[in-house]
């Protein structure tokens, strides 16, 4: 009998540490391959350039090299508080794609990579102020994650080159329940919403040319199949003892009848 509990209790710890073994390969971020060691994984430099779309808020520095110039530069856009609102000063695209500038009024800039708008702004400025330069970043990055982090919902960062660790450190990180094999980014990409899925546990990621997220980017951990088979183990528990105490109840009113 003796010899019977030891065997039962050696089977239960080589269980568990098996178990153990399992779990932290599903939640350990950076694994290498199979058959790899470290090596180093260059920045990629190669991520697509955001376009410019409705909603988004722009940065808008323009410069002269001539003092006089630059002084009605100056008073014209120290006089302007742009058109994203006094919490986030800056230029909104509006619902038609335009920006609303000093001197320039109305432009249209959805659609146009940062540089691409940068060009076609010193162009529209060249007609006005000569020797000037123009240049066009996003005034901060907005985008929003759901599922399995700490703090789910839109997240907004001043550092407009973010990456997707980045992004999940900012909602509070995984959730022990995360499936971090399958992490969905959806973009929107020449009008077409496109997904992409991520295995956040292999250092391949740091080579994919969306491992920079972009404005607007929606990111959706999905829930591990361990949380869900808990979930239906203990609402059947739930619904068993339920049953157990109304066959109780009932073998006791029988009796008394």
């Amino acid at each position: 009998m003796c010899k019977k509990i030891k065997l039962l209790i050696s089977i239960i710890i080589i269980s568990l540490l098996n178990y153990s073994c399992v779990v932290q390969k599903k939640i350990r971020y950076l694994q290498p391959r199979e058959g790899l060691t470290n090596i180093d994984f260059p920045v990629n430099q190669s991520a697509s350039e955001h376009k410019i779309e409705k909603g988004d808020i722009l940065s808008i520095q323009v410069n002269s090299t001539v003092a006089t110039d630059m002084d009605v530069i100056d008073k014209k856009f120290k006089n302007d508080k742009g058109t994203a609102g006094d919490d986030l000063f800056g230029y909104a695209v509006d619902n038609q794609g335009n920006v609303t500038l000093p001197i320039l009024g109305r432009i249209q800039l959805e659609g146009l990579t940062l540089s691409q708008a940068s060009d076609t702004l010193q162009a529209k400025f060249e007609e006005y102020i000569k020797y000037i330069t123009v240049s066009v970043k996003m005034k901060g990055l907005r985008f929003s994650i759901l599922g399995e982090v700490g703090l789910p919902g839109e997240k907004f960062t001043a550092y407009n080159r973010t990456n997707l660790y980045q992004a999940i450190a900012l909602s509070g990180d995984f959730t022990l329940h995360s499936n971090r094999k399958n992490v969905k980014l959806i973009r929107k990409e020449n009008n077409i919403n496109k997904v992409y899925t991520f295995d956040f546990t292999q250092r391949d990621i740091l080579l994919s040319d969306k491992f920079y997220i972009q404005p607007n980017d929606i990111i959706i951990v999905d829930t591990r199949n361990s949380k869900i088979i808990q979930e239906n183990i203990r609402n059947a528990s739930i619904y068993i003892s339920l049953i157990t105490l109304a066959l109780v109840l009932y073998s006791r009113f029988s009796t008394i009848k």
